[in-house]
């Protein structure tokens, strides 16, 4: 694993490098040893793609980084796998758009238009993404509440790993569950509200035990 993530960084560089060739050769633009100088002095991946932008679409650092969080949430969006993976890749997706309309407003229209066309791509990853993974809330609700009788029945620490076993994906995200839900669901409240009244239970029976 340690020689993995030594080689993870020069991968890195190199999927850079084979995007911006082939515009190196035409514009003379920066090259590769540039970005792996870059790297090492302790650039970020996020910079460097950012970078890889600028170059390849000859925009500006704000745009290209606008653009860049819009393709890292598209691509984590086309990787889930199950509702629970579809909760961080939501929450990305929305880091990503929320704020559009105000991040954009110093742009030109050329960079707006490109930071459009990121974003329509990251829209239809979303849409993918929701329609194959999004739960329904009534099985959501139907398990918090199960959980909210089950932590209340916790008296030992043996208890409280048993509660635990296969329950901690759940239980470390609580604020966020109600992104696996149907993003149109009249029940997203309610999912939040026991989200809420288990994570404080939870937290309370931790301390009570004397685990947290």
């Amino acid at each position: 694993m340690q020689n993995i993530n030594k080689t993870l960084p020069y991968l890195f560089v190199f999927l850079v490098l084979a995007m911006t060739s082939c515009d190196e050769k035409k514009n003379g633009n920066m090259n590769g040893d540039i970005y792996l100088e870059e790297y090492e002095k302790g650039s970020t991946w996020e910079e460097l793609l950012a970078d890889s932008i600028v170059e390849k679409e000859h925009v500006g650092k704000e745009c290209a980084v606008i653009c860049n969080n819009l393709d890292i949430a598209r691509d984590r969006l086309t990787r889930v796998l199950s509702p629970d993976g579809l909760i961080s890749a939501k929450k990305m997706y929305l880091v990503a758009t929320n704020t559009l309309t105000n991040d954009m407003q110093g742009l030109t229209s050329q960079e707006k238009s490109l930071v459009q066309n990121y974003k329509a791509e990251a829209d239809k990853a979303y849409q993918k993404a929701c329609q194959e993974y999004e739960v329904p809330a009534s099985g959501v609700i139907a398990n918090l509440n199960d959980m909210i009788k089950g932590i209340d029945k916790v008296k030992t620490t043996q208890d409280m790993y048993r509660f635990e076993d296969c329950r901690l994906g759940v239980l470390r995200n609580l604020d966020n569950v109600y992104l696996c839900v149907e993003h149109n669901s009249k029940s997203i409240p309610e999912v939040k509200r026991l989200s809420q009244t288990l994570k404080s239970k939870y937290e309370s029976k931790q301390h009570e035990l004397g685990i947290k």
